[in-house]
This record gives C-alpha cells, sequence and structure tokens, in this order.
C-alpha cells in the first residue's frame, strides 16, 4: 500500500533516480494512475514498465494525458480549420508516434503495453490548447495514485515522461492524502486531471486516441498470451473454446430454429413457460457460430438473478460469459479487451451478460 512506501515530501534528481526510486515504487503499489505531462515518450514506458506492470496486474488502470509532437505545417493546418482538419493531423501526428514507438521500444517491453491498451488498462489521451496558439502546448507535470484502500499520493514537479527527462537536473514535491494539512493538495491535482481527462478543462481540449491509432498500437503484440497476469475477473485469458449445442433438443426447438436461419437469423421466439426459452436461444447461437465461424453474442436481462443463471446456461453450452453488473468488478475492462480482441480476430467468439 502506499502508505507503507517511506516517502520523502521533495525528490531531487541530485540524489534520486526519479522513475526507478520514485514513480516506480508508487505505480507498484496503485490500483489507479492519472498523469498529466508535457512531454511524453515510448522510453519512458521502457524505464517504468516495472511499476506498470504490478499496477496492471493488481486489476488497476493508468491514464495518461500528454502533449502531441506537432510541426510546423501539423499547427498551420490545425489553424486553417479546426472541424475541418483535426482528425486528420490528430491522426498524423499519432499514427507517426506509433511507428516511432514500435522501433523505439524492445519487444518485450513493446509486447506488454500493446496488450494492456488491447485490454483497455492503459490508456492515453492528447491535451490541444483551445486557442490553436503554435507557441503554447500543455506542460503541466502532475500525477496521482491510487490504492485499493482510496489514499492517495500526488506528485508535481518538472520531470517529463521521457529518456531525457530522466537525464536531465529534476525535483518533485510529493503530497500523502492521509498526512494532515496534505489532503487538499492532492484531491486539487486530483480534480484538475480528472477535468482534463473528461475534456472539461477552458484551456484545452482531450481529445480519445482513435480507434484506428489504438489498432494499430495493439497490432505490435508479438504474442497470443499476456504477458502478465490480469487480476481476476470475468474474462481471464484468450483461448476461449468454441461453443456448441450439448443438450438433446425437442423437436418443435429444431423447428423453431430452422425457421429462424431461414429468416436470415432474425426473429423472436415466444414459448410458453417452461418448454425451454433459454436452451432454444442457445443452441440456435450454436448454430450461428457453427455457420459462420464468428459469434458476439449480448444477453440482456432485467433481474441480478437471472444473471447467474444465464450465465450458468452459457457456460454449459462453452461460452465464456462477462458478466456485468454493479456486482461484478472491473466488467468494463473485461469488455474492452474481450471487443478488442473479437475485432482482431484473436478470439472467434464473446459472451457478454448484463444487467
Amino acid at each position: 500500500m502506499l502508505k507503507d512506501l517511506n516517502l520523502h515530501p521533495v525528490y531531487d534528481s541530485e540524489d534520486y533516480d526519479l522513475i526507478r526510486e520514485v514513480q516506480v515504487p508508487l505505480l507498484s503499489q496503485s490500483q489507479e494512475y492519472l498523469r498529466g505531462v508535457g512531454f511524453f515518450s515510448s522510453g519512458w514506458l521502457r524505464l517504468a514498465s516495472n511499476g506498470i506492470i504490478p499496477l496492471i496486474e493488481a486489476g488497476g488502470n493508468a491514464r495518461i494525458i500528454a502533449s502531441p509532437v506537432f510541426d510546423t505545417e501539423d499547427w498551420e493546418a490545425l489553424k486553417i480549420g479546426w472541424s475541418a482538419k483535426n482528425d486528420t493531423i490528430l491522426w498524423r501526428v499519432l499514427k507517426r508516434n506509433i511507428d516511432d514507438l514500435a522501433v523505439s521500444l524492445q519487444s518485450d517491453t513493446r509486447n506488454a503495453l500493446a496488450w494492456m491498451v488491447a485490454d483497455g488498462v492503459l490508456e492515453f489521451r492528447v491535451a490541444i490548447p483551445k486557442d490553436l496558439n503554435p507557441m503554447s502546448y500543455y506542460h503541466d507535470k502532475v500525477a496521482v495514485f491510487k490504492d485499493k484502500n482510496g489514499d492517495k499520493v500526488a506528485i508535481h514537479g518538472s520531470l517529463n515522461d521521457s529518456v531525457q527527462g530522466s537525464l536531465n537536473g529534476e525535483a518533485l514535491s510529493v503530497f500523502k492524502s492521509w498526512e494532515t494539512g496534505q489532503t487538499a493538495y492532492v484531491e486539487m491535482h486530483y480534480s484538475r486531471l480528472e477535468d482534463l481527462w473528461l475534456d472539461r478543462s477552458k484551456q484545452f481540449r482531450a481529445h480519445r486516441i482513435p480507434d484506428s491509432i489504438l489498432g494499430d498500437f495493439i497490432e505490435l503484440r508479438s504474442s497470443t498470451e499476456r504477458p502478465y497476469r490480469l487480476a481476476p475477473c470475468p474474462s481471464l485469458g484468450v483461448q476461449i473454446p468454441s461453443p456448441k449445442c450439448t443438450k438433446r433438443l425437442r423437436d418443435y426447438q429444431n423447428t423453431a430454429i430452422e425457421s429462424w436461419i431461414g429468416a436470415s437469423y432474425k426473429g423472436i421466439f415466444e414459448m410458453a413457460t417452461g418448454t425451454g426459452k433459454t436452451i432454444t436461444a442457445l443452441a440456435a447461437a450454436t448454430k450461428a457460430f457453427e455457420e459462420h465461424g464468428r459469434l458476439a453474442l449480448i444477453v440482456l436481462v432485467p433481474y441480478l438473478h437471472l444473471l447467474e443463471q444465464w450465465a450458468d446456461n452459457c457456460r454449459a453450452f462453452g461460452f465464456r460469459p462477462i458478466l456485468c453488473s454493479g456486482n461484478h468488478s472491473h466488467w468494463d475492462i473485461a469488455v474492452t479487451s474481450a471487443i478488442r480482441d473479437f475485432n482482431l480476430e484473436v478470439t472467434s467468439n464473446i459472451c457478454i451478460v448484463s444487467v
């Protein structure tokens, strides 16, 4: 936990390696990491990976907001027409950064980070000044770490997330939520970052990374298995068994499924209580999978107890259901990961059961 770390009020690069001796220990004891930084490079990811991976394995997530690197041509295009040029220019800049990442990171680190993005546990956004002044850019350097007990630590100083930043003369101030007189500093930094992340800043726009760029990032994976362990959640691992019908169906159930298939897999089953609606529906789903080789199955139920019942039946047919409700932690991460794996054809089927 963060309280277990022997944290000093100020760290100076003259005496400490600010990444390895400050950021990495804080990351490794956290479940949430929110960072705003002026300059970000892939080299920092390599240096800090020993802290990020334990955070992810503990069921945490990391969110990083940074200023993208624009050249003069990009800025001029943005000024000419923000709404018309914005997406195109951003895509070009971010694509270039991803291509650089593919070259500059060591293979094992690159693979781990690509998996983190695919799992939705490592997210990036870019901050761009609203006035599009080419002489201004997002230049803050602040981070908040939060552990599973709710304790927080904020760091604020001159350090950028780059290899060059690790070589410069830099310093960090540290604020702890459990220390008298420091809580306000922590909460103010956290609130500032949340406002920026949610695009509520008066000075900057926070832009999500386009799906096409995320796809390029995800494709940097060099193995079909995660090089880290996800915290226990409804979707573990990528190797999902193929669904198949495990029940002997009655004639009217087979007739219903055949009619549904004959109607191009469209229609509604209207069946009396006790005649096996759930079994018929799941058997129909397996038929669709056999025909197409791929299936995304979504089950919506009105009550929590039905969620569990449907999940048990889905498992009996070879599905690996992800349960989505307030009683199931990290379901959003599991769903994000499953959808991305399905879209990239890493897996052939996903099953989501939601209230």
